[in-house]
């Protein structure tokens, strides 16, 4: 070999070296922002459940809902599952809640009679029953194959069927 190509060959070593370290060192900081990026969901999930519990714990203590009605919604928006809560929008969960007080201390646990908390639009149908068809409809409507993202849906589109279901099942 001549002394010119083994300095070429040397001096490509030495670059290709140096290459493999710029990529690693680019490798390693996508692997630190991919992860301050999943911390940063994280922390925003945890941020929203917190606020979503204490929007049902005030409407607790503003006598809006019962402590039984509260676990109720706590089942219904999945606030253990962290894609559920990802697709929670806050001011959703208070509309579904309403305005106003609508139970005094000495009421709660004794909303036996569901026909009372049906909405006015329902006639004869149940709040179960009418969950369900709306359920169906929107399947159908929006071929969508999941129930339980039908069902989240539905709930979130009526508030009032929603507040209806919970008090009717809470």
């Amino acid at each position: 070999m001549s002394d010119d190509f083994q300095k070429q060959l040397d001096a490509l070593k030495a670059e290709n070296d140096k290459l493999k370290v710029d990529n690693q060192k680019h490798a390693d900081f996508r692997a630190q922002v991919e992860k301050e990026k999943q911390d940063a969901k994280k922390n925003a999930i945890f941020n929203k459940r917190k606020e979503i519990e204490s929007v049902l714990e005030t409407a607790v203590k503003e006598e809006k809902i019962t402590p039984a009605m509260r676990e109720r919604f706590t089942k219904i928006l999945r606030l253990d599952d962290d894609q559920s809560v990802d697709s929670l929008e806050v001011k959703d969960v208070k509309e579904l809640i309403g305005d106003k007080a609508e139970f005094s201390n000495k009421d709660q646990g004794m909303q036996d009679d569901k026909s009372e908390v049906l909405p006015e639009n329902l006639g004869d149908a149940t709040v179960d029953g009418k969950l369900v068809e709306l359920t169906h409809r929107y399947m159908a409507e929006k071929n969508e194959k999941n129930f339980s993202v039908a069902y989240k849906n539905v709930m979130r589109l009526n508030p009032s069927l929603a507040r209806a279901y919970v008090k009717a099942n809470g």
